[in-house]
């Protein structure tokens, strides 16, 4: 079967790695939950067959990982201040024209990930400590009684998107769940005020190299029982 998406079938999270779960053939995973992987035993795996290193699964209480088998366990946290999100791929054109050709010819480079989130600017998510706003900028914020602040210092530390273009367990979907993992780091933020209208913000991200993911499309089939 096949499904034409539509922006109702999208939303975005970001993503959070707990602390390090080291196999050892006893402990199991748990119902229900995100895992990305750190490491796969060579042989006898008890991981879900032909995985590899930064990349996730979901696991359950079935799974219980081998000494050699360690995964760090995900949280999610829906991105509820965005709107929109776009990426766009390309590749390096790579010119290997000679004079014996009568066309240029190319061969193609380096892949590349870039994109852009937009949304509502929304106090209390935006502007939090690991919002988009403090990646750029201090914030300052002080208690009613005016007798301390929070300072909460700019930090330009990369983050983790789950993007989904098929959400999971849609009613009556019965395609797969569909979303892009990635780590990003966050290089523009774009907000300011129009008569009449929203408060809405821009930013733009690219791909961060790290130690948890790389960039990668993730399916399985639905619905999860």
């Amino acid at each position: 079967m096949t499904k034409k998406l539509s922006y109702a079938d999208g939303t975005g999270f970001k993503v959070e790695f707990g602390s390090l779960i080291i196999g050892d053939g006893i402990e199991t995973l748990v119902d229900d939950t995100w895992y990305a992987v750190k490491s796969v035993k060579a042989s006898g795996s008890a991981l879900p067959t032909n995985l590899e290193a930064k990349y996730v699964f979901r696991g359950d209480a079935g799974i219980v990982p081998e000494v050699g088998d360690d995964v760090y366990p995900i949280t999610l946290t829906e991105l509820c201040d965005i709107q929109n999100w776009s990426m766009d791929f390309s590749k390096d054109e790579i010119e290997v024209t000679t004079l014996c050709d009568l066309l240029k010819n190319y061969l193609a480079g380096r892949s590349d990930l870039s994109g852009t989130l937009e949304g509502i600017t929304t106090l209390g998510i935006t502007d939090e400590a690991d919002g988009f706003i403090t990646k750029f900028i201090d914030k300052v914020k002080q208690v009613a009684d005016l007798s301390s602040v929070t300072l909460t210092k700019a930090n330009n530390t990369k983050i983790f998107l789950k993007l989904d273009i098929n959400k999971e367990n849609q009613v009556g979907d019965t395609e797969v769940h569909a979303t892009y993992f990635m780590p990003v780091i966050i290089t523009s933020f774009t907000a300011g005020v129009n008569n009449g209208e929203a408060q809405t913000f821009t930013s733009a991200f690219r791909t961060a190299s790290n130690d948890f993911l790389v960039p990668h499309l993730y399916e399985n089939e639905q619905p999860i029982t």
